[in-house]
């Protein structure tokens, strides 16, 4: 992120950088008015962070100091802790989940040679499939999260971001089932 934002004309915080949008975005997930936009949002701010952070080199181990700093307490949070009724969903595992596809985001911008700082470099549903020995690189990333939690919501983000952007000439979906979890212990 470039340059101050601000997000209200009268009041509000200016934010500078990802950190305190992320931030800004799970404060707003507090709200009783919250959207689940906001979910995207932390998403999208996950992923470009770590993206950023990597350019021109390979992720090959989980991004601990960035997510410590990106998710904050809700890092090594219970399932549960974070529960928002309204969002019908936990924002803790939300931010973990998000890595997932942060991780298959760098490292697909890795091997198509393209900048996470063009926003033409966006994948979009159906349009790419990660490569087996690229597949496997990212799924040895999440493997290196250093709690199970941390793992398991992980690998269930990168194959999200597998299963939405695959191309219809791969029609093999991959699914997180008893396999993984054996793995992931």
């Amino acid at each position: 992120m470039r340059g101050p934002l601000k997000l209200a004309e009268q009041a509000g915080p200016t934010i500078n950088n990802a950190e305190e949008l992320m931030r800004e975005i799970m404060h707003q997930q507090t709200l009783p008015n919250a959207n689940f936009v906001s979910v995207a949002s932390q998403h999208g701010v996950m992923w470009q962070a770590i993206a950023m952070e990597h350019v021109g080199d390979t992720l090959e181990a989980y991004p601990l100091a960035s997510v410590r700093r990106l998710c904050g307490r809700q890092i090594f949070s219970d399932l549960g802790e974070y529960y928002n009724e309204h969002l019908n969903t936990d924002t803790a595992r939300e931010c973990r989940h998000a890595v997932g596809h942060a991780v298959f985001y760098t490292i697909a911008l890795c091997e198509q040679g393209l900048s996470a700082g063009n926003i033409c470099s966006q994948f979009r549903p159906g349009s790419y499939t990660l490569r087996a020995p690229q597949y496997a690189a990212a799924r040895r990333v999440c493997f290196s999260a250093p709690t199970l939690q941390l793992r398991k919501d992980c690998i269930n983000g990168l194959d999200h971001s597998y299963n939405l952007l695959r191309t219809s000439e791969c029609p093999e979906r991959v699914t997180y089932d008893c396999f993984w979890e054996e793995q992931l212990d």
